[in-house]
């Protein structure tokens, strides 16, 4: 879908792809058009109101300032915090997986549950680590 879409004008040389959204946030692999070549994608997490919030703004900030605490073994990690044309947008490393919400909106199958609780509770305990 082209990005003016979802975040408005100013982005029509831009394509994006949503794979998931949350809370008033859209998780966005978005890509440009640049001399006639596609740019390397780019994975981000943006406001999707047309006109955010600024505890909106300082949501996506809090999650920028945990960078250096995250490891993208078990996170989303952030890389940099940019705005751009008007929108406020948390560039993040992203090497696949699925939100966790999506995962336990159903019963799982027992080993899947298991291997789910031993990667969170390491996760956890790695970020308790680090303060």
């Amino acid at each position: 879908m082209k990005a003016s879409v979802l975040f408005g004008a100013g982005w029509e040389n831009d394509s994006v792809e949503v794979p998931w959204r949350d809370a008033g946030r859209v998780f966005c692999r978005l890509w440009r058009m640049m001399m006639g070549a596609r740019s390397t994608r780019s994975y981000r997490i943006a406001n999707a109101e047309e006109h955010p919030t600024l505890e909106s703004v300082n949501r996506l900030t809090r999650e920028h300032e945990l960078k250096s605490y995250l490891d993208s073994a078990w996170a989303l990690r952030p890389l940099e915090l940019v705005r751009e044309r008007g929108q406020t947008m948390l560039v993040v490393d992203y090497a696949g997986g699925e939100p966790l919400d999506r995962l336990a909106r159903q019963p799982m199958e027992i080993g899947q549950f298991l291997r789910l609780s031993v990667a969170l509770s390491g996760a956890i305990g790695q970020l308790h680590g680090l303060g």
